[in-house]
């Protein structure tokens, strides 16, 4: 059996490559509240939901609907904490914006997800959509392994590099 995530993703990259803009326009409303809340959104994210989504993973594709639409570019092959690697030598304050992502309770994340998508898009580096919605359903794990995951792709050092 296929994950809905993948699916849902594919859905959404649909959407970016028929330059739907009216649809994108609708699903970026979500980052002004709540995304789950944004009910225009609703026809874009739930027929790819399975049946009784628990609460928090309903939460998780509409915020995950939103930022795409925010920046959707192709490409991204690393979780959050590998792709603002890419950036963080461009402005002193990344790395303390990084800290607070990764610190961030599930009722802030939504605003600093938002920020550091922006970040990215300005700077041209893609998200993997697919592993933010992944990362984000175990986001309040009591071991912490996603903000784990995240500060080690951040800081770590990475195969080719000293």
């Amino acid at each position: 059996m296929s994950d809905w995530r993948e699916g849902f993703i594919k859905h959404l990259e649909s959407l970016r490559d028929k330059n739907d803009r009216a649809a994108l326009a609708t699903l970026r409303k979500g980052l002004k509240g709540q995304p789950e809340l944004n009910f225009d959104a609703a026809k874009y994210v739930y027929p790819w939901l399975p049946p009784n989504l628990y609460a928090a993973g309903v939460e998780n594709a509409f915020l995950v609907a939103s930022l795409f639409a925010l920046h959707p570019a192709k490409g991204g092959r690393s979780n959050m904490g590998g792709s603002v690697r890419r950036i963080k030598d461009k402005s002193g304050s990344i790395e303390k914006r990084f800290a607070a992502l990764v610190d961030s309770d599930r009722e802030a994340l939504p605003v600093k997800l938002r920020y550091m998508t922006t970040l990215l898009k300005s700077n041209n580096v893609p998200v993997d959509w697919l592993q933010m919605l992944k990362d984000l359903s175990s986001w309040e794990h009591q071991d912490k392994f996603v903000q784990r995951k995240w500060v080690s792709d951040f800081y770590g050092v990475k195969e080719g590099e000293e």
